[in-house]
């Protein structure tokens, strides 16, 4: 989003942008309240008064500390996080959903040791130790990449999620929401 925010202000100095970085239910709910005119959610959407326009892929990624016993490995089984501490994303979002929904399916328990809205606070939390994380491969390359965690895939859990740009169907579509979508799929880098 930051990028997205800063390409806008340059190209678009004239738009007057409010950011509110929160989870999917909540963007869902400002939106059809009219608080937002539009948003960039990677969760699922339940009304089906918002449009939903595909935006980019992403996918979803285990990450573990330095001298924990999964550090380095490129991907792991289901059956090796049973009785695993995890720090998430809390209640409501999208990452969240999607992690639980492939353990259910698998039939293992998550045990949660903490809950944040902040991916950096994850991401922390997880470097101190304390757990393991679940978070967007966008959101960790630029720690794993400078090896301070480690990400792998679970085998058989593909955890492919989609951002969307969302809107409220019916409510006016202004030149500025089209500038905000153009700009936001030129600045999108593939996974």
């Amino acid at each position: 989003m930051p990028g997205i925010a800063s390409a806008l202000k340059r190209s678009q100095p004239d738009i007057c942008q409010h950011l509110y970085v929160e989870n999917t239910q909540a963007l869902e709910n400002r939106l059809l309240q009219g608080e937002i005119d539009i948003a960039l959610i990677e969760g699922i959407i339940l009304s089906d008064k918002i449009a939903k326009l595909p935006f980019a892929e992403d996918a979803l990624e285990l990450i573990c500390a330095k001298g924990h016993p999964l550090y380095g490995q490129k991907q792991v089984q289901a059956e090796e996080l049973r009785n695993q501490a995890f720090i998430l994303r809390e209640q409501g979002s999208g990452t969240r959903n999607v992690f639980e929904n492939y353990m259910r399916t698998a039939k293992i328990p998550i045990h949660v040791v903490g809950e944040s809205t902040s991916s950096t606070a994850i991401i922390e939390m997880v470097m101190s130790g304390l757990g393991l994380g679940v978070l967007s491969r966008r959101c960790v390359q630029r720690y794993t990449s400078e090896q301070l965690i480690s990400s792998c895939t679970i085998h058989g859990m593909p955890m492919r999620r989609y951002f969307y740009i969302c809107y409220l169907a019916g409510h006016p579509f202004t030149s500025q929401m089209a500038d905000f979508i153009r700009i936001s799929q030129q600045s999108v880098q593939p996974v």
